[in-house]
């Protein structure tokens, strides 16, 4: 290569450097990141909107993203999850909005479950619209798309505290009386926040004719992004740039191998007679296109090469002529890096690292799932208390009487007094995430439990106790194995043996279908 050609590559360097520095300042420039009084920096709604598309395409055709969002949901659904609370009457009424088969499609399906995890983490938000009969109080839970959530409005004095979300969709209109198609007018309403509960309720936006429907307001739950947006940002987003590089360099890869692959054997002739010879003998008269016959086929299998004098034929030797696949290993750690899972479980390969670092990846990954889990926790929580508190204010609300939904003026908000000592916390319990050892973990327990001094030492109660045994014993049922038996709170009133003898019969007899 000439000294002037190199120089002019190295110029044609630089000034490709220079460019793609320019187009990531151009995010900027472009609106996608937009400076405001509230916070101190957020994606504009149109560069947030193309964020969401990006993430939303890379998991349906990116096999690395696709599968991050797989496995994250897996870990924190797979194995499902028990909700209930303590006191009967608010239980009957969170498992009939619980098992309401129309929250069911939407919200506490297994299937739903799977599908909001994956939408929080291509999306980044969740929003969850809450139907509210204003007289039984019944709840119907509904998501709301991430792009027709155009804006949320805060309190003017606390960017933390949201107070209307505004929607903006297209609503499909058919008329079956002349079988025509469907027309879409679009729509503009606004959804107060779950929490916000003024004195004065307008049915109107102030300045504006859109309604408010305050029967229906809306949850909201982000992940990503800063403490300080608005909207939260694909848990993806990261890796994106990563995942698709790892994406091109093995296309890049593969087309290097398949043009390679185009030639298999390397004859070497003497002179131009022999290589007119060769070509003569190699040559074939086979045409896709005129459909000729083979006049001259080519060798079958196991044949044998003779060759005159000076003729040497050789297979192409194409180790080593392209970039091995394994150096998008490195692409593949940023991919991981990205989406918070071990390059070990991202690329799906057994062989990658020793049992020691197996169980070393596997601790920051269950501390990832379980902190999701504690996420679905707080929301299951929240909707939860929403759910009673229409119960309980309702005229025919099915907890009426049992307490008393109070507004409070000061912070635009409400809350339930209930009537007697009512624990209305929801009790949530997740299955293990790592499959453990289970005949250590029973014995941990009992250890804790009775000191190692093989009896019941009373620290805790017997209900507690048999959970406790049952979620080490993978009992999925357990909440209704636990309905079945009737324990005692004080825990010295009933010996431990007996406790585990009544849990054994329980466990069979739900295995038998008793």
């Amino acid at each position: 290569m000439s000294k002037s050609t190199k120089a002019a590559l190295e110029e044609s360097q630089v000034i490709l450097e220079e460019r793609l520095a320019e187009l990531e300042l151009q995010l900027e420039d472009i609106g996608w990141i937009q400076l405001n009084q509230q916070t101190e920096f957020d994606f504009s709604r149109e560069g947030l909107a193309r964020i969401v598309r990006l993430a939303q395409l890379a998991q349906l055709k990116n096999p690395l993203i696709n599968h991050a969002v797989e496995v994250t949901s897996q870990y924190v659904f797979g194995q499902g999850v028990s909700t209930l609370y303590e006191e009967d009457a608010l239980n009957e009424v969170w498992q009939g909005f619980w098992d309401d088969p129309k929250n069911r499609s939407a919200f506490s399906d297994h299937g739903a479950l799977i599908d909001n995890e994956q939408e929080l983490e291509t999306t980044g938000n969740l929003f969850f619209a809450l139907f509210t009969n204003i007289s039984t109080g019944r709840v119907r839970v509904r998501g709301i798309p991430v792009a027709e959530i155009q804006d949320i409005i805060c309190n003017p004095e606390d960017a933390k505290e949201p107070w209307f979300y505004r929607r903006v969709w297209g609503e499909s209109q058919m008329d079956l009386r002349f079988n025509a198609g469907a027309r879409v007018k679009q729509r503009q309403a606004f959804y107060p926040d779950v929490r916000y509960w003024p004195a004065s309720r307008p049915s109107t936006m102030a300045n504006s004719d859109k309604p408010i429907f305050w029967d229906s307001p809306v949850y909201h739950t982000k992940v990503g992004g800063s403490a300080h947006m608005k909207f939260g940002v694909p848990e993806v987003y990261p890796a994106l740039d990563w995942a698709k590089a790892a994406k091109e360099a093995l296309e890049d890869f593969a087309t290097t191998h398949r043009a390679l692959a185009r030639f298999a054997w390397q004859l070497t002739a003497k002179g131009k007679r022999g290589v007119a010879a060769a070509k003569t003998k190699l040559s074939t008269t086979l045409s896709a296109s005129s459909g000729s016959s083979e006049s001259n086929p080519p060798p079958g299998v196991g044949s044998a090469f003779i060759g005159s004098e000076g003729a040497n034929m050789q297979p192409i030797q194409t180790r080593g002529m392209a970039p091995p696949a394994d150096e998008g290993r490195m692409l593949w750690l940023m991919v991981a890096a990205g989406v918070g899972i071990p390059h070990t479980i991202l690329a799906g390969d057994a062989d990658v690292g020793n049992l020691a670092t197996a169980k070393t990846l596997d601790r920051p990954t269950e501390l990832k799932m379980t902190s999701r889990q504690m996420l679905w926790t707080g929301i299951f929580g929240n909707i939860g208390d929403y759910v009673l508190m229409q119960a309980v204010g309702t005229p025919s609300g099915a907890l009426k009487g049992q307490g008393t939904v109070v507004p409070d003026a000061s912070d635009n908000s409400r809350m339930v007094n209930w009537r007697g000592e009512i624990n209305d916390t929801l009790d949530v319990d997740w299955p293990p995430i790592l499959e453990r050892d289970t005949a250590a973990a029973i014995e941990a327990i009992v250890k804790a439990v009775t000191l190692d001094g093989k009896v019941n030492a009373g620290l805790f109660d017997n209900e507690t106790i048999a959970k406790k045994l049952l979620q080490a014993l993978g009992e999925d049922e357990i909440d209704e194995i636990i309905k079945r038996q009737n324990f005692d709170a004080d825990a010295t009133e009933a010996s431990f043996g007996q406790v585990l003898t009544n849990l054994k019969e329980l466990v069979e007899a739900s295995k038998n279908g008793a």
